[in-house]
């Protein structure tokens, strides 16, 4: 009685199941894109920063400087203005929001900030193929080797002025700096390459050597800075003895 009753249900129970996969659907979710795409803004702001790490600007340290917008037209200049905050602010300067209270005037000039993209290939590309009645078929590329890379440049000058604006107290060289990431197949299997900290472990380390090197550079006695209008940094090679003289002059 049981495997007849048994028999008599399968079917009713594979039918009921057959069914249910049958009008059980996926939802779709709504799929966005930003007018820049996440790689381009990354490589354009890590290009930004090196070019930004390249000022020496420790001979202010301890002084108030009033950051000049004015002659910085570049489209991401929200974000090289910031950096170059931070920048000032971690070697040692005090940024101020009126140049009436300021020692010092920074300015910052981009010459170019934008990318460049190419793409070369070994292999099959892609091809229309006509089809009777029907206009054509395209038929997609077939790689062997493919690379397609997109690099950011940036070139950048910083220049520091007297309060007063009448004169320069430095300026630094053109800043560049480029940053790229290449796409890569090979035999159908994708790899990417870059020269950008992308893994936060490795932007983590970055950051906390750049912060002991800061830390061991301002290691000095401020009483040497206030009395002079410009301050020199000193310099690495000198010995425990001669930095005790140095910061008596």
């Amino acid at each position: 009685m049981f495997f007849m009753s048994l028999k008599t249900k399968a079917p009713a129970f594979f039918a009921m199941l057959s069914l249910s996969v049958l009008f059980t659907g996926c939802s779709t979710p709504e799929m966005t894109n930003t007018k820049r795409s996440a790689v381009e803004t990354l490589i354009l702001s890590d290009s930004v920063d090196k070019s930004l790490q390249q000022a020496d600007l420790r001979r202010f340290a301890f002084k108030k400087i009033f950051i000049n917008p004015a002659n910085l037209t570049a489209e991401d200049k929200t974000y090289i203005l910031g950096q170059l905050a931070q920048h000032l602010g971690d070697q040692g300067m005090a940024l101020v929001d009126d140049k009436k209270d300021a020692d010092f005037i920074a300015e910052v000039y981009c010459g170019t900030l934008g990318t460049d993209h190419d793409k070369f290939m070994i292999g099959i590309p892609s091809i229309a193929v006509p089809v009777p009645f029907s206009g054509t078929f395209k038929l997609p590329e077939m790689p062997f080797y493919r690379n397609i890379s997109q690099t950011a440049f940036c070139k950048l000058r910083l220049s520091i002025w007297s309060a007063d604006k009448q004169r320069v107290l430095y300026s630094s060289r053109y800043m560049f700096a480029a940053t790229y990431f290449n796409r890569y197949c090979l035999l159908g299997f994708s790899f990417n390459g870059t020269n950008m900290p992308l893994y936060k472990t490795a932007v983590d380390k970055a950051n906390d050597e750049s912060g002991k090197e800061i830390e061991k550079s301002l290691k000095v006695s401020v009483d040497y800075y206030e009395n002079k209008d410009i301050v020199e940094p000193v310099k690495k090679d000198l010995n425990p003895a001669d930095k005790k003289t140095v910061a008596k002059k």
